[in-house]
């Protein structure tokens, strides 16, 4: 009996503080406070950002990528273990990955490894050994970081940008015996290949996560072979796409011919500032650095719809987390504020205008408010979805649609969908208004944030199984080790129970000698 109240006294135990650390994971606001782990502010952030925008083209999206040469390999070393640190910026929100990949036209096969790299007498900058080290086990980090997050929750498109170079080295000692890319990157997971995509007819993020579910996507975005390379340029091809930005050579417009292209504006991100926002949508857009880049220039990156790539070495890996904070067109830095409140839809609407569970549009991005706050209402023209006003009266959330419908009888209120409709929105804000309501809220499930005032969190049930799954688990490990201890203590007796027959046999041979009665 005392054993079982042990286990059932653990079991209450683990439970609570299950539950407690479930809490505590998810109350962490700053990316850096939860490195390596994404912030529960920016997988929401990232969560609304993309579901917003589920009926945009997947050349809409934007992203923030990293360099893994410069930022990873250079700081960390060409070793197995630097593999990890990808992982971290896969886990933390990076959605693009800029890879260096170099053939050596002397073994002719495919590396990780720059020349530098091969030759040094140092050991920490020295290429690991070809056998731990090499394409097949980058692509392994990225089809586990794949894996983990195929769910609804948390899939999203991972771009791979790839820099193909040539090396010529004669020693045998680093032979990787990867002959062709395409071998390799067709066993990437939930890879878009051309085939798969229709150039003249882009899908949206919907279309793609969900009905194909693809969103692993290969673009071939530089070439630095030799012009007499031993490589065969068109291998690999099935499974990438050749970069439009490629077709200035004459290498390159041959190959096009029998291959389709991907429309990609890759630009010097120190020339961000000579571009200017456009509605022109058919390209994928990026932006490279050569060494560090201001947060003021990464932040125009983001907002002229440029995703950045990020190719600075910092001391920290962490310390990257303050760009990672900005890396949003939707909402403002630190936004959304998370909470840790259920539901909101059996509130009285006194109740609900107390709840920061609304969203309002500011110069800066959107902002979480009270849903009583008064603000006037960014207001959308249906028929001409370009077409942005702002209502002429302040109101509250819960009403806010009704000053759309004084406007005219086309206008509802608004929500952004993309970076283009977020600069448009954001230009019509009267410089006397700190912000204007758009269609977003977390009313029927808190941190699920949706388009429309009735509108139900469509992850409830998924969101409750996790945590429910996240509580239990612990206290149940520790009640099933405890009752195999006692299991285990059934078999292993004490001494006095392991001899019980020659314990009785002593009894009562000591009782046949004691006399019965009263002594004289």
């Amino acid at each position: 009996m005392i054993g079982w109240n042990c286990v059932i006294l653990f079991f209450h135990c683990a439970y609570f503080f299950s539950y407690v650390n479930a809490g505590a994971n998810f109350t962490t606001l700053h990316q850096r406070e939860a490195w390596p782990n994404l912030s529960s502010t920016r997988a929401v952030a990232i969560r609304t950002q993309r579901d917003i925008s589920e009926n945009a083209t997947i050349i809409d999206d934007v992203v923030v990528g990293v360099n893994i040469t410069s930022t990873v390999f250079e700081s960390f070393g060409y070793t197995s273990e630097s593999l990890a640190e990808i992982n971290t910026l896969l886990d933390v929100g990076v959605q693009a990955l800029y890879i260096d990949l170099y053939y050596n036209e002397y073994s002719r096969d495919w590396s990780l490894c720059p020349l530098e790299s091969l030759i040094t007498n140092r050991t920490s900058e020295r290429c690991e050994s070809p056998q731990t080290f090499n394409i097949t086990s980058l692509i392994g980090v990225i089809n586990n970081f794949i894996s983990l997050t195929d769910n609804v929750l948390n899939t999203n498109p991972l771009y791979l940008l790839i820099s193909v170079h040539s090396i010529v080295y004669t020693k045998s000692k680093y032979i990787t015996e990867i002959h062709y890319l395409e071998s390799e990157f067709q066993n990437l997971n939930n890879l878009i290949t051309p085939s798969h995509l229709n150039i003249t007819s882009i899908p949206s993020l919907q279309e793609m996560l969900f009905t194909d579910n693809l969103r692993t996507l290969a673009i071939l975005i530089n070439d630095d072979l030799l012009l007499n390379t031993t490589y065969k340029e068109n291998s690999g091809l099935n499974t990438m796409f050749i970069s439009s930005s490629l077709l200035g050579t004459q290498r390159w417009k041959q190959i096009s011919d029998n291959y389709p292209t991907l429309p990609v504006a890759w630009k010097d991100i120190d020339d961000i500032n000579n571009v200017t926002i456009s509605n022109d949508t058919s390209s994928f857009r990026f932006t490279y650095s050569r060494g560090d880049i201001s947060l003021d220039t990464f932040v125009k990156s983001i907002k002229l719809g440029y995703s950045p790539i990020i190719s600075q070495i910092f001391s920290k890996l962490s310390d990257i987390s303050v760009y990672l904070e900005y890396a949003f067109w939707s909402w403002a830095v630190y936004q959304p504020t998370f909470e840790n409140t259920g539901s909101a839809t059996d509130e009285t609407s006194s109740d609900i205008a107390k709840l920061e569970r609304c969203a309002i549009i500011t110069t800066s991005g959107w902002k979480v408010v009270k849903c009583g706050g008064r603000y006037r209402v960014l207001c959308q023209n249906s028929e001409k979805p370009d077409t942005f006003a702002v209502s002429k009266v302040s109101s509250d959330f819960l009403t806010a649609s009704e000053s759309c419908y004084d406007i005219g009888s086309n206008y509802v209120i608004a929500v952004p969908t993309t970076v283009f409709e977020q600069d448009k929105a954001i230009a019509v804000i009267p410089s006397t208004d700190t912000g204007l309501w758009i269609d977003v809220n977390s009313l029927s499930s808190s941190n699920c944030w949706v388009k429309g005032l009735s509108t139900v969190c469509p992850y409830q049930k998924t969101i409750s199984k996790m945590i429910f799954i996240r509580m239990i688990t612990p206290g149940a490990v520790i009640a099933f080790i405890l009752l195999l201890l006692l299991i285990l203590l059934q078999f292993n007796r004490v001494p006095v129970h392991q001899n019980r027959r020659r314990w009785r046999k002593l009894t009562q041979e000591q009782a046949a000698k004691e006399v019965e009665g009263v002594p004289s």
